[in-house]
């Protein structure tokens, strides 16, 4: 399956959008590793798909785009990732419908940027361009939830557009979950 590519400059340097593939498995587990190794929780959750069988993994990834072999209660869901120089510093995972607990927890959009590329736009960069793509897809808006203390994220969904629909704190997470709406129609962001 070719890549889709869509390229960016974001402070001189290019900046790619595309669909994963095996030219960057090392750096994707690079990715992965750096998450587990600062003992933080894999967001989106696709980084915990075992990528050790690189084709498999691919494999796995297409086919849950296309609805195929998803367990109970998962949509079919699309995965992006963010390349910049090479290296793979965040990834995305595009819902294309919600169920019930997608409103209530998940939305339409999760993503993640690698430890070591933090507070460097690309959590915006990363969301403008899966916001894009969620349209393409005939969504007129997405839903995006987040810990309220995440102020990373937050200012990345405040910069796409972002307005604040509710909060409650969830037990099972054990903290306050803000849920953000993104209009996508023309001239919505």
């Amino acid at each position: 399956m070719a890549a889709a590519v869509v390229a960016a400059t974001l402070a001189s340097v290019a900046i790619v959008f595309e669909e994963p593939h095996a030219g960057l498995a090392d750096s994707y587990r690079a990715l992965v590793r750096e998450f587990l190794d600062a003992g933080e929780p894999l967001v989106p959750f696709v980084l915990a798909i075992p990528a050790d069988d690189f084709g498999e993994f691919l494999g796995r990834l297409a086919a849950c785009a296309r609805g195929e072999g998803l367990p109970p209660g998962f949509v079919p869901h699309s995965t992006y990732w963010l390349v910049d120089d090479g290296d793979v510093v965040a990834v995305s995972n595009l819902r294309h419908a919600l169920t019930d607990a997608l409103r209530n927890h998940g939305g339409n959009i999760g993503y993640g940027v690698r430890p070591s590329a933090r507070r460097r736009g690309f959590a915006t960069r990363i969301l403008a361009f899966t916001l894009d793509r969620a349209h393409s897809l005939g969504l007129d808006e997405a839903l995006l939830t987040c810990a309220k203390s995440n102020e990373g994220s937050i200012r990345a969904i405040q910069r796409n557009g972002g307005v604040l629909v509710s909060e409650e704190f969830v037990a099972d997470r054990g903290d306050v979950v803000q849920r953000w709406r993104i209009g996508l129609g023309a001239g919505a962001r």
